[in-house]
């Protein structure tokens, strides 16, 4: 048997033997992320311009994968709840993520780091009237831990405690 795939050692020096793949199981298990979560960071707010999000400079992990949306825009159907998916489809090889606007959250939860498919995670819902966005609301950000053990903790809203 032999270990394979480990990103602390070079055997000539000068690459590594790790793919993306790996370094997408890498990202999920620093974070503590699923399949149907993200991460997630506006570097510079979104833009709505009538039935229109524009997103100007924000960071996503998805499955694993990380990908910046840069003056990306998504067209938005009036008087409705529209959710905005980042679709991943690595057979897609020049253009591996997409955005879509959908009528309800259709994330799938697809492995694609040690299957094939198209990854859709949700990470806004938009809000809108039939001139414009009427508000934005983002996708929780969560993490799955077996244990958690700070110094110190602060928090900006309650906490739900189901299975204490």
């Amino acid at each position: 048997m032999t270990i394979k795939n480990f990103t602390f050692f070079s055997p000539n020096g000068t690459e590594f033997p790790v793919g993306s793949n790996n370094d997408g199981k890498l990202y999920m298990m620093l974070t503590g992320m699923g399949y149907r979560t993200i991460r997630r960071k506006d570097w510079k707010s979104p833009l709505n311009t009538a039935l229109n999000v524009q997103y100007v400079n924000t960071s996503i992990v998805a499955g694993g994968r990380y990908f910046e949306l840069l003056n990306e825009t998504v067209a938005l159907k009036g008087n409705a709840v529209n959710y905005i998916h980042a679709n991943i489809d690595l057979t897609q090889t020049a253009n591996p993520v997409s955005l879509s606007a959908e009528t309800s959250n259709n994330s799938n939860g697809v492995d694609i780091n040690n299957g094939s498919g198209v990854l859709k995670v949700c990470f806004d819902v938009v809000t809108t009237s039939g001139t414009g966005v009427t508000s934005i609301k983002p996708i929780l950000q969560a993490s799955t831990l077996d244990s958690i053990s700070a110094n110190d903790l602060s928090l900006k809203d309650s906490i739900n405690a189901n299975n204490l």
